[in-house]
């Protein structure tokens, strides 16, 4: 199983859609239309949100915290055009449709900078996190 228990804690490095939301995905999705629902059931990673007569299912890497915050019965909302669920006021999932291919979490951290291994690392991760000390020109 993919998805974290409740309380462990670790990094995945994939910016895809049932992974690790990336904040400019959180931004923009911020002023997009949300459904809201009921988060019904909990499965491994696959979880399940009650829009009231529409029943969706969706994969997601850290299904324990989710409950942890919104609980089971809990409202969501859910961002269709950003593959953003937001619950427990302000937080953030990255949802993929639980029909799409699953691919499991990286938690390999970024080590290389360089333009070129920037441009890989999208393309493989679908986005990146620099920290500030790594741009920072020694010199």
């Amino acid at each position: 199983m993919s998805a974290r228990q409740s309380g462990e804690v670790y990094r995945c490095e994939l910016y895809r859609a049932g992974h690790t939301v990336h904040h400019i995905q959180a931004l923009h999705s911020a002023g997009e239309p949300h459904r809201e629902g009921r988060l019904t059931e909990v499965l491994g990673d696959v979880i399940t949100v009650d829009f009231g007569g529409l029943t969706r299912r969706y994969r997601n890497h850290d299904t324990g915290r989710l409950v942890d915050l919104v609980g089971l019965g809990g409202t969501v909302q859910v961002c269709e055009r950003y593959d953003i669920l937001r619950g427990a006021g302000s937080y953030c999932f990255s949802v993929l449709d639980a029909d799409e291919p699953w691919v499991p979490c990286d938690h390999e951290p970024l080590t290389s900078f360089t333009p070129e291994a920037l441009a890989e690392r999208l393309e493989t991760h679908g986005g990146f996190l620099v920290p500030g000390a790594a741009v920072v020109d020694d010199a």
